[in-house]
């Protein structure tokens, strides 16, 4: 009888144990994917987007007029900053530097989430002519972040793009 109680407390004991990893492991795993960063509505309000291994936090232009003004007027930028345009289909939208006081690396992204075409170290236009900057393949995403920050994560057409937009952000 003895045995038998034995054995029932090692055998509880066990499931007990098992069931303990299992709920760590499903825990660690929800923690590390949160750290991937997809776009879903369980994380954190504050809205980012991954390029390789590196990470801004981007206000979001998701209407005409904020899309009209993106950075126009900013006299500066913080270095893990800056700002996604996001379209409704994609198309090869055009951007300028009228009123962009600050050289910038605009990255037009697909809905398929990769770069498909970068304009590195745009320079703000002068007071005369304002040339436009045109992608050569359509994108549904346009992010414009510091002059420099792709060269400096070695970021190439065809990289693959996290974007973290909780749609708290998209009210």
């Amino acid at each position: 009888m003895r045995n038998k109680k034995t054995t029932l407390t090692i055998c509880l004991l066990t499931l007990l144990l098992g069931a303990v990893c299992l709920v760590l492991y499903k825990v660690c795993k929800t923690k590390s994917s949160e750290t991937v960063l997809k776009k879903t509505d369980t994380l954190s309000p504050s809205p980012q987007i991954c390029i390789k291994h590196s990470c801004y936090n981007i206000e979001l232009a998701l209407t005409p007029e904020e899309q009209t003004r993106g950075l126009m007027l900013r006299q500066d930028l913080a270095e893990d900053a800056g700002m996604l345009f996001v379209f409704g289909d994609e198309s090869e939208t055009s951007f300028w530097m009228k009123n962009t006081l600050i050289p910038l690396d605009i990255v037009w992204i697909s809905s398929g989430k990769k770069i498909v075409y970068i304009k590195n170290n745009a320079q703000p236009c002068g007071d005369g002519y304002c040339p436009l900057i045109a992608p050569d393949a359509p994108a549904q995403y346009v992010l414009e972040v510091n002059a420099g920050q792709m060269q400096k994560i070695g970021a190439a057409v065809g990289d693959p793009v996290l974007i973290n937009i909780n749609s708290n952000n998209l009210q």
